[in-house]
Formats: structure tokens, C-alpha cells, sequence
């Protein structure tokens, strides 16, 4: 008898919370390790993403984890949810990751604002801020920027120009990601990071595989999660 080829399961992807415990219901996870729960449809069982991006829609983890299915299985265009699922690879997602994919997401479709608003600068005020608090330089000036940059997507919207709105809260998201709550930082980073690529991306689809093609070249820098 001929031995069938097995196909390789496809590896998707999570983020979860400090400790590898999943966001909506603290379920622990253990690297390597298969778990078992019930999946009658979507959203009720294990869920992932086949894109970082998406991922960061759904959980604002401190944690990115691959991710390997199997059995049963529902999806939609941004996540599937599986009834057997282990992590494969964990890294530590920090805030300097967060902050660095906004200003990403928030260059590539700037101009769009800029083409409709030539003199207004807000928005562009408020990537620089949030490179600057990568740099070490976070000021004063800074949080007035993060506030300008809101009121800009105001005349954006408008304006009736949408996709200009998008570029300009793709802007704001980015100061926000490196200025927000010092409380909760790395959380409402990566909240903010995720919204700068949505918005980056409704601006112009054409971004979209770029921020994920970031995504997956970032995974190649973090730190793995030990425990």
C-alpha cells in the first residue's frame, strides 16, 4: 500500500497576555503542548489569525505566538477558530515594536492627507513625535503634537476626503501608540498599532501585504518568550 503524503499544517497566528494566557478567558497555554476544547462555530473555540495584522485586531497581547490546527475549523477573512491548537513559537512584543509598526503603517499613506492638505502638518508633526520617542527624545511638544494631530483628522473627515481621514488617524494612532496611558503602555501601543495599520490600509489597500511582509521580518528580531 502506498503511503499518502501527510499535508503540512498550516501555522496561523495569536497574541496573548503576559504568562502565555489567552486575552478573553485566561486559558493557560504551554509551548508544544496540544489543547482540546469544543468547536461547534466561529468565535467559540481556539482562535488565530492568518495574519499578524489581524491578529493585533483582536488581542492587544504582550506576547505573538505561531501557532499549529487542527480538527474542526471556521473561519471568516480575518481569523478561524480551531478545536485542537498548540503554540509552536512565543516572542515578547514590546512597546518599541508597537510604535515602530505605526510610524510604518502611518508613512506609507501620510501623503494622502498631505495631497488634500498641503499646509496642514499636523499629522506629520505626530509621526515625528512618536520617532522621537523611539530616539529617547520624548518631550512636552510631543503631547501637543498627539492632540493636533487628533484635531487634523476633524478637518479631514470634513472634508469628506475619507481616505485622508484614514491617513491622518493613521498618524494619530502612531503618536499614540509611543504617548499612550504610561499605566497600561504596552497594551494601548499595540491597540494603537493595530488601528494605524487598519487605517493605513483602508487608505490605500495596496499597503496591506507590506505591513503584513513588516510584520513577518519583525518576528526574525524579537526576543522568544521563555517563560
Amino acid at each position: 500500500m502506498d503511503r499518502k503524503e501527510k499535508k503540512p499544517k498550516k501555522r496561523r497566528w495569536k497574541f496573548l497576555r503576559t504568562g502565555l494566557k489567552s486575552d478573553y478567558n485566561g486559558y493557560q497555554w504551554e509551548i508544544g503542548k496540544w489543547e482540546t476544547t469544543e468547536c461547534e462555530r466561529l468565535c467559540e473555540g481556539f482562535n488565530c489569525s492568518n495574519r499578524i495584522m489581524d491578529a493585533m485586531r483582536y488581542v492587544s497581547g504582550e506576547i505573538l505566538a505561531e501557532v499549529e490546527s487542527s480538527g474542526k475549523c471556521f473561519e471568516d477573512d480575518s481569523k478561524s477558530t480551531h478545536e485542537k491548537m498548540r503554540i509552536v513559537n512565543a516572542w515578547n512584543w514590546r512597546k518599541e515594536d508597537s510604535v515602530e509598526l505605526a510610524i510604518y503603517a502611518a508613512e506609507m499613506v501620510i501623503h494622502i492627507f498631505e495631497d488634500k492638505n498641503p499646509s496642514d502638518d499636523r499629522p506629520r508633526k505626530a509621526i515625528e513625535a512618536a520617532k522621537s520617542w523611539l530616539a529617547g527624545k520624548s518631550n512636552a511638544y510631543a503631547y501637543a503634537a498627539v492632540d493636533a494631530a487628533y484635531d487634523s483628522t476633524s478637518n479631514a473627515a470634513a472634508n469628506a476626503a475619507a481616505y485622508a481621514y484614514a491617513a491622518a488617524k493613521a498618524a494619530y494612532a502612531a503618536a499614540k501608540a509611543a504617548y499612550a496611558n504610561a499605566a497600561v503602555d504596552a497594551e494601548n501601543a499595540n491597540a494603537y498599532a493595530a488601528n494605524a495599520a487598519a487605517y493605513a490600509a483602508y487608505a490605500d489597500k495596496s499597503v496591506t501585504d507590506k505591513i503584513e511582509s513588516w510584520l513577518r521580518e519583525r518576528v526574525k528580531k524579537l526576543k522568544k518568550y521563555k517563560g
